[in-house]
């Protein structure tokens, strides 16, 4: 049997039905185009704490710096992810004018993506939050219970236009290996939401919302 492999996970095709299509490559397992499920987990992914404001972003909300994505994941925390040039390069901008810290969480945390036209149902039915366009737009993140597994989760709808202004919604891209930009989007995209957890549930997680999946990828 043909396996999705990936830096945390080895989960049979079979689990997504016979519609499923494999990319061991890229991470990827393509659910008949509704949903998409991804593991990016290679990404550089830096927490930075601090009681100063850091890229503007604020708490549940997220911007970009440098190519990195900056997720506001708490009062006083943020995420930087991306290559490891972009997040070093978004790290060397932190406002160290109060008490600044940052923590390399690139092999503590797991980075799930979840996208396509039905990826919102999906999540609704593993998770209690509103993944309503009004309540979480594009660039929202929130903190919240995916299959009992708890996860920061961003709304980074991918092919936005971006206008190129650095602090807007995230434009997510091939977080691992491709561009990721930041600026406003000027243009719907496709819907895309990143889940990042710890990384011992990611196997677990992975299942879970392949099984939300495939209510709406079998023929």
């Amino acid at each position: 049997m043909a396996e999705f492999k990936s830096s945390v996970l080895t989960v049979p095709a079979g689990l997504s039905g016979s519609s499923s299509a494999v990319d061991g490559s890229s991470g990827a397992v393509a659910l008949s185009g509704a949903v998409a499920l991804s593991d990016e987990s290679a990404a550089t992914k830096m927490v930075v704490r601090s009681d100063t404001t850091q890229f503007g972003v604020t708490f549940g909300t997220s911007g970009s710096s440098d190519g990195a994505i900056v997720l506001g994941s708490r009062p006083d925390e943020w995420y930087l992810i991306g290559e490891v040039a972009a997040v070093e390069a978004a790290s060397a901008k932190l406002d160290h004018s109060g008490f600044t810290t940052t923590v390399d969480h690139t092999h503590a945390r797991a980075m799930l993506r979840v996208s396509g036209g039905s990826a919102t149902s999906v999540l609704e039915k593993v998770c209690s939050i509103d993944f309503s366009d009004d309540m979480m737009p594009n660039g929202a993140v929130v903190s919240a219970s995916v299959a009992k597994v708890t996860c920061d989760i961003a709304r980074s709808d991918l092919g936005v236009v971006d206008d190129g202004d650095d602090g807007g919604d995230v434009d997510g891209g091939d977080v691992d290996g491709g561009d990721v930009d930041g600026g406003d989007d000027d243009d719907d995209g496709e819907q895309s939401y990143l889940l990042l957890c710890d990384r011992s549930f990611a196997d677990y997680l992975f299942r879970a919302l392949v099984d939300s999946a495939n209510e709406f990828n079998n023929p």
